[in-house]
């Protein structure tokens, strides 16, 4: 079976599977050499994967991760930001929520989830907010935590939102 995903060379395809609801299946991925390429990351089907479409409103590009709650709300992950399902057909289309460069996602429930990403970055989802790791506890969105080299956090910057 193939999918509408881009292939074709061997750092491009589908990097992950999730699914929405009873039969909705989704994919992600692209092409991980060209992150910011957003056409055909995103691709779902609504007959437990018989035929596949593209998602009408794509993530920002590659995508690392899709994660989907028990009420088919997904949120899709990679290097350069994360975005959530938009419609009721749960993978048509993806609204970007933030920069941060994530890998892996998982979601515990419709208001709980976590992502990890490089040098240690730990992102917490509660309530679609998203929080991250900071040496004095959780921070909310509004603020960025950057790591240095050696992966520990070397200041907080506020988002000019």
């Amino acid at each position: 079976m193939e999918t509408p995903i881009a292939h074709g060379n061997v750092s491009s395809g589908i990097f992950s599977i999730a699914r929405g609801d009873e039969k909705e299946v989704i994919v992600v991925g692209g092409d991980y050499q060209d992150a910011k390429q957003a056409s055909a990351v995103a691709a779902y089907s609504l007959n437990e994967g018989e035929t596949w479409q593209l998602s009408e409103q794509q993530p920002g590009g590659y995508r690392s991760a899709v994660a989907c709650d028990e009420d088919a709300v997904c949120m899709a992950i990679g290097p350069n930001g994360e975005d959530v399902s938009l419609s009721k057909v749960t993978a048509a289309g993806w609204k970007p929520t933030d920069s941060l460069n994530l890998n892996a996602a998982i979601i515990l429930d419709p208001r709980h989830g976590w992502a990890v990403g490089p040098k240690g970055t730990i992102a917490r989802f509660v309530d679609h907010a998203i929080y991250y790791e900071h040496p004095q506890g959780y921070l909310p969105r509004p603020f960025h935590c950057r790591l240095n080299e050696e992966g520990t956090l070397s200041g907080i910057e506020a988002d000019a939102e």
